[in-house]
């Protein structure tokens, strides 16, 4: 089993974005009085009826997050029983029958859990040799706080103190502190695996990191309660939800970089302790539930935006960094924060479109050149990898995947020619990526430990040749 499906990573591991099982709010009480039923709002009662609508809105935007977050937490600690503090790795490679959406064949996932309370935890690292890795790790809003990797921290043994905002001990002589803006961490790491055969090797190296509290003790490894609902279902969720953000933001206080408009919140009866369900009118619920229903749509508006295209490769270059808009970060957390690197330590250019601008099929062949002097911008390594547009999983029946930057052989001049297509070419298969036949499909072009200038490197059109 993936570690996909064992931890719940993302959207579409944890189910299907339905509303299946869920109630939706009540409608509004008529009201008893006849006359008072017939007639319309006053101009007060409608303004401040739109007013508690837009702040319901933008409080599900800024809320999507923690809510996320939090329902994220409870489902793979408890669900699964992933205990807090301990990782969880991969054993292996993604396969087309697993189902993953946009899998990488370039590492293998880990993924823990830690609640500082006012305490820490201190991770510690074996020497990872040369070898790209990266743990990216967000705290309760999903803002990131720290990379500790080949990139930032180095691959020699070390240890890292993960510490609370209220942490009053000492960090342990020789560890770098994170300090974190929340008691909740979720720690997401990705370490390179060269091939099957690599897979091995870095499992011995990930079964050597490990979690340990320092002092004060008061770190627990104690179960999350149950989850409330799927993280994916807060959508379709009524005023009910902002009690639940409610209680969450009492617990667990907005970094102070992040905290929106709370005070404005607290006009539609939102906030840290604050129960708008049990608290407000039913007219003024039903504001709040179109509220939610309209900062959905500003979500997945927001989704449809975070990526920009140039030459037919579409690109996000600013996953990673704090304070982001509200929907945009609600956005973030929605995709999934570990189906793509924050942008600091790998690009993802994602092609779906030709040289024509026209769909990337399997009734085609095409072809991707590189100049010499115009090699994806990766410090570390760079790969290429196919997925069904259908599925955006793994091409199924495929006899190979991807290529890379260690597998790909080069023209006499120094460039290098990929071949995606349904059908091995007649020479040079080893840059060859099988194409699903007649189907759709799309392309991952992925630079780890990007080059300065990676934001504004221009990746080649994809050529449609037959």
């Amino acid at each position: 089993m993936s570690l996909a499906a064992v931890t719940c990573f993302g959207l579409v591991a944890c189910g299907g974005d339905t509303a299946e099982q869920h109630t939706t709010n009540p409608p509004p009480l008529a009201s008893t009085n006849p006359s008072a039923s017939a007639s319309k709002p006053t101009a007060p009662a409608a303004d401040k009826a739109k007013e508690i609508q837009k702040l319901a809105a933008e409080a599900f935007e800024f809320g999507y997050s923690p809510l996320f977050m939090e329902r994220q937490k409870r489902t793979m600690t408890t669900n699964v029983r992933l205990p807090l503090a301990t990782f969880a790795h991969a054993s292996k490679l993604p396969k087309p029958e697993d189902a993953d959406v946009l899998p990488s064949l370039d590492t293998l996932l880990s993924s823990a859990w830690v609640e500082l309370k006012d305490g820490g935890w201190l991770l510690k690292l074996p020497d990872m040799g040369d070898r790209w890795f990266a743990i990216e790790m967000f705290d309760a809003y999903g803002e990131p706080i720290g990379v500790v990797g080949r990139k930032t921290t180095g691959t020699k043994a070390q240890q890292i103190a993960i510490t609370s905002p209220g942490f009053k001990g000492t960090v342990p002589a020789g560890a770098k502190e994170v300090k974190s803006t929340t008691s909740t961490v979720w720690l997401l790491g990705r370490t390179r695996v060269a091939s099957d055969n690599d897979v091995a090797k870095v499992s011995a190296l990930l079964k050597q990191w490990s979690l340990a509290p320092i002092a004060p003790a008061v770190a627990s490894k104690d179960l999350p309660p149950a989850p409330i609902g799927r993280p994916q279902d807060l959508k379709f969720g009524g005023p009910e939800i902002f009690d639940e953000l409610g209680e969450l933001m009492k617990a667990e206080p907005p970094p102070a970089d992040v905290k929106g408009i709370l005070p404005e919140f607290a006009k539609a009866g939102i906030g840290p302790g604050l129960s708008p369900n049990k608290s407000l009118p039913q007219e003024e619920l039903a504001s709040v539930s179109q509220g939610i229903k309209d900062g959905a749509e500003d979500i997945e508006k927001a989704l449809d935006k975070l990526v920009t295209r140039k030459n037919g490769w579409d690109l996000d270059s600013s996953f990673g960094q704090r304070g982001a808009d509200p929907a945009k970060q609600a956005a973030y957390v929605l995709r999934g924060l570990d189906a793509i690197p924050v942008a600091s330590e790998a690009l993802v250019y994602i092609a779906r479109v030709d040289d024509g601008d026209r769909v990337l099929s399997g009734a085609h062949d095409y072809v991707i050149h590189f100049d010499k002097a115009k090699m994806p911008p990766a410090k570390a390594f760079w790969s290429m990898t196919v997925y069904s547009s259908k599925t955006a999983s793994l091409v199924s029946g495929a006899k190979r995947f991807s290529v890379n930057d260690s597998t790909v052989k080069k023209n006499p001049d120094g460039s290098i020619d990929i071949v995606v297509q349904p059908d091995a070419p007649s020479k040079n298969d080893s840059n060859w990526i099988p194409a699903p036949k007649g189907d759709a499909f799309m392309i991952a072009l992925r630079a780890y430990q990007p080059a300065d200038d990676a934001a504004s490197w221009e990746a080649p059109v994809v050529k449609r040749v037959k």
